[in-house]
Order: C-alpha cells, then structure tokens, then sequence
C-alpha cells in the first residue's frame, strides 16, 4: 500500500492502522497537499513512523499544490503549523 497524505490526526490514524494490519504491506507514504505545508506533513510522517516503529518505510513529498483549482487557499489558517502539535 501507498498512502497519499497530508499527515495531521486523521492520516497519523491511517499510517497506525496500516501499519497494524497484518495484511498491509506499507511500502511508502506521498506528503501531498492539503492542512499544511508538504514539507511539514512529510515529516509529521517520518516522525510517526519513527515512534510507531518502522522508519524504513520511505517517504516522499509530493506537489505543493492543487492542481486543480490552483488558487484555491489551504486550510492551514484553520490548523496547527503541523496538525500535529507533538510531532516535531
């Protein structure tokens, strides 16, 4: 499996439970766009993987922005700098 995310709680949900199930094999995550910068929900991710145990899942960030509707503003206004307040 590879996830697409832009990891805040609900995508930090998603990572755990994949990571869980003995039938996912988690062979990488995508940073997209979405609640906060790509950079930061990369390493939101890497943090993630690191304290759930498995940092050898590889990580990549992906576009900085939409791609349709490209001047559409994200929701970062409305959420933490990472969405994950003890992340980093």
């Amino acid at each position: 499996m590879i996830l697409d995310l832009d990891t805040g709680i609900d995508d930090a949900l998603a990572i755990a439970y994949a990571l869980a199930a003995p039938e996912c094999d988690l062979i990488g995550i995508v940073g997209s766009y979405g609640n906060v910068l790509v950079e930061n929900g990369a390493q939101n991710s890497l943090n993630l993987l690191e304290m759930l145990g498995h940092p050898e899942v590889p990580v990549f960030c992906g576009l900085q922005r939409r791609r349709a509707f490209p001047s559409c503003q994200s929701a970062r206004r409305f959420t933490a700098k990472t969405a994950l307040a003890r992340s980093n």
